[in-house]
């Protein structure tokens, strides 16, 4: 047996070992055992008793949360173990946050610490106010295209008389205050890259080598823009099509369907990760490649995914 994602070892106990305990917290759970070597062998503490004392105060007073300590006998040996159920909201030691990698404990920073809060926070990203966006930042005239779709599709009503601003609110994009969300920028904004840098789609056309770059386009935009123009361009300068004839006439068949082609655009543009890279679709000669950055669902694995229902 080895140290995995939920189980740690440890030989003596140190006051650093709260962060394994921090990281159990802001993971899954875990179980951290004080008397284990590093080959899962038990060699017991000697201060057993003081530990049993002193652990469940050091818990809660450094980490603010409640973890079960219980004292345990092998061949003669004391040793402790500490269980850690997952916390329901974000927990720090010293001011730092750490997750489990594997069977390591590492720190938070950066993007990923914000994140980690926005998910524990029980907040969505796409809903978070965009402090320097306002109405200007709307693009009006893809506001109204939207709200005329809308109104042939009968999905979503709106009156005649409906600003910008109702519009916007009756989809949940400004809150109370008239504060503008991510998700207005990237669905209607003028310029989505102005708040979101990586809110674009990258493409690329490879030669035999699969390495080779021949040719190169980046498409911006609003969401509902990146998604046409990037199907206008594939298909005026990307896709391939193959020319047969009935007849006389001349019929020109493409490599890709289009209903194939806007279905992938479409679930990647609406299933990406906005917070990370953009975009990407490779043009190789056998194939198309559709990427996009993005997580499962915690609890839905790729195993899981392979199961027929």
């Amino acid at each position: 047996m080895t140290e995995t994602q939920n189980i740690e070892w440890k030989e003596s106990w140190r006051d650093e070992h709260l962060k394994g305990v921090c990281a159990f917290a802001n993971t899954k759970g875990g179980v951290l055992v004080v008397g284990k070597n590093d080959d899962g062998e038990i060699i017991g503490v000697k201060n057993a008793k003081k530990l049993m004392e002193d652990l469940p105060s050091k818990i809660s007073n450094k980490l603010d949360i409640i973890c079960e300590v219980n004292l345990l006998r092998s061949n003669d040996l004391e040793y402790i173990e500490i269980v850690v159920e997952k916390a329901k909201s974000a927990v720090s030691f010293e001011g730092r946050y750490y997750k489990r990698v594997g069977s390591t404990s590492r720190v938070l920073s950066g993007q990923a610490l914000s994140e980690f809060i926005i998910d524990k926070s029980n907040l969505n990203w796409d809903s978070l106010i965009e402090q320097n966006a306002s109405l200007n930042s709307i693009d009006i005239n893809a506001l109204e295209s939207f709200k005329n779709g809308a109104k042939k599709s009968g999905r979503i009503t709106f009156s005649d008389t409906d600003g910008t601003e109702n519009i916007l609110r009756k989809l949940d994009l400004v809150d109370e205050d008239g504060n503008f969300t991510r998700a207005s920028v990237l669905l209607f904004g003028k310029t989505p890259t102005k708040f979101v840098v990586s809110a674009f789609i990258k493409i690329g056309k490879f030669g035999y080598s699969n390495s080779e770059l021949i040719a190169q386009d980046l498409v911006e935009g609003n969401l509902f823009e990146m998604a046409d123009k990037a199907i206008e361009l594939l298909n005026a300068k990307y896709i391939l099509r193959i020319v047969s004839y009935e007849g006389l006439q001349r019929v020109e068949t493409p490599e890709y369907h289009y209903e194939a082609i806007r279905e992938v655009l479409f679930n990647a543009i609406i299933h990406r990760k906005y917070s990370s890279s953009p975009i990407t679709i490779r043009i190789y000669d056998d194939r198309m490649e559709v990427w996009n950055m993005g997580n499962l669902p915690e609890n839905l694995t790729v195993e899981k995914l392979k199961v027929s229902l």
